[in-house]
């Protein structure tokens, strides 16, 4: 009887495996964009393979609402993290999915640029694509999946019993899943814990910021070389054809857009051979085009004329098209804001990605990445949709940047999508709505300094009202 139960168990052991090999190898569904704003939305970089099987991403929710932040009963799932949703849709935008054996989850560029607005509290959000994403803590997101394989009622057992009240599944697939699939997915989780345990012990980045996510790739640079505390704002994608040539990120480390494209992707799970880049190359053209929202509020023209003659003698030869310094990268001396997104991207990391890159075989080597020693000035088109402002979102509005740093706001909320029309950015002393608690931003937090950037600190009142409204126009 034993030889006969360990014959059966060895048949079906090849079976599984079997099926595991073909479905791997050779049933790959193709997936059909509809436009190029689904593209961005929902298409696939190649990062599905080191991706969520979409089985079990759905499940995360259903056996742990006690790890949701507090306020998200009755949301859509995952919305507390700042995903977001269209009617119709089995997944939020950001994620792409693909058959490739089995449905599976990859992310795209617009999960980290894609947010919302409010004009009024009971409105119903509108999208800004190509922008930053104010709404999405990628990090909370992380952390709910850490807690989750961590639970021990994150067993093979208990997933695909979960699974079974949303899909029907097969004795084959039951048996993937459970042997297979699941305890794989919470060895990947457990490890990309692991490699990222050393920022439990810093201040969190909340939504709308992220950490270098190059760093997150095995380029062996010594811990010493680099100070990875704080957070940066996630900056906007869009108009990228009248920002050619400029270089790219808060501090210019690159000068090849599409080379950051490749190196984002890697740091999303993308290996080379599994790169879409007909996918990459098509998003390349359309975010040459796309444009930043226009403001959704009246504008006072006659104050906008003499706030843009105001904007030309204080602003323009840093932030306008055609200006002597617009792009280009200003010393840390000069500017004076938080150094602490320079510290995080040493000189020995330039060098390891370029290795790094030469051994995964990229066609391209990455040859256009550099250290500097500054933050860029950047563009401001759209600039009322980017708020927080400076780099690491240190400042909720445009007002507030114009007055002298120890005026700024030492404590404010982020997360809240309703524009504030006055001071022109988010509103930003809202602690919670309907019970769901935003991210509360302490800039005496390290890496969260709002010092710096003191341009237009000497305007009056008057001027800088006009200014501002001038700014709505960009």
């Amino acid at each position: 009887m034993k030889i006969r139960i360990s014959v059966i168990m060895v048949l079906i052991l090849v079976a599984v495996l079997g099926f595991i090999a073909y479905t791997n190898l050779f049933r790959e569904v193709p997936v059909i964009y509809t436009s190029d704003e689904d593209l961005f939305k929902y298409g696939s970089l190649g990062t599905e393979k080191s991706g969520l099987p979409f089985y079990v991403w759905e499940v995360f929710p259903q056996l742990f609402p006690e790890y949701l932040p507090a306020g998200a009963d009755g949301m859509r799932p995952y919305s507390y993290f700042g995903f977001i949703w269209e009617d119709g849709r089995d997944i939020p935008i950001g994620l792409s999915k693909k058959t490739i054996g089995f449905p599976r989850l990859g992310v795209n560029c617009a999960m980290c640029h894609t947010g919302t607005f409010r004009t009024q509290p009971n409105d119903k959000s509108k999208l800004i694509l190509a922008g930053s994403a104010p709404q999405f803590d990628v990090q909370a997101y992380q952390r709910f999946l850490f807690k989750c394989v961590n639970d021990p009622k994150f067993s093979p057992e208990n997933v695909v019993n979960e699974i079974k009240k949303n899909h029907d599944l097969s004795l084959t697939k039951k048996l993937i899943y459970r042997y297979l699939i699941v305890p794989k997915v919470k060895n990947a989780l457990l490890e990309r814990e692991e490699n990222v345990a050393w920022l439990e012990d810093l201040p969190p980045h909340g939504p709308g910021r992220s950490g270098l996510g190059l760093l997150s790739l095995p380029l062996g640079i010594p811990q010493e070389d680099t100070e990875t505390v704080g957070g940066y704002d996630i900056m906007t994608l869009w108009n990228a054809k009248a920002h050619r040539g400029q270089p790219i990120h808060w501090d210019g480390f690159n000068t090849k857009r599409f080379e950051v494209f490749l190196s984002a992707s890697a740091t999303m799970g993308a290996v080379k051979k599994d790169l879409e880049m007909d996918n990459l190359r098509q998003l390349e053209k359309y975010l040459d085009e796309i444009q930043p929202p226009d403001y959704p509020f009246l504008i006072n023209n006659e104050l906008a004329g003499k706030g843009q003659k105001i904007f030309v003698e204080n602003c323009a030869s840093c932030h306008a098209a055609g200006h002597a310094n617009v792009g280009k990268v200003i010393d840390i001396d000069l500017v004076g804001t938080d150094p602490y997104r320079l510290s995080s991207w040493p000189e020995s990391a330039v060098k390891a990605l370029e290795e790094w890159s030469t051994e995964e075989e990229y066609d391209s080597i990455f040859t256009h990445f550099r250290k500097t020693n500054g933050y860029k000035a950047v563009p401001l088109d759209g600039i009322w949709a980017t708020a927080p402002y400076l780099h690491n979102g240190s400042v909720p509005t445009l007002m507030d940047l114009l007055l002298e740093p120890e005026n700024r706001p030492k404590v404010f909320y982020r997360g809240y999508d309703v524009i504030d029309s006055l001071h022109v950015g988010f509103v930003s002393d809202v602690p919670e709505e309907s019970g769901y608690k935003f991210f509360r931003y302490n800039t005496s937090d390290i890496g969260n300094s709002n010092q710096g950037h003191t341009y237009g600190t000497h305007l009056s009142l008057n001027e800088k009202k006009s200014l501002v409204e001038y700014m709505k126009t960009l």
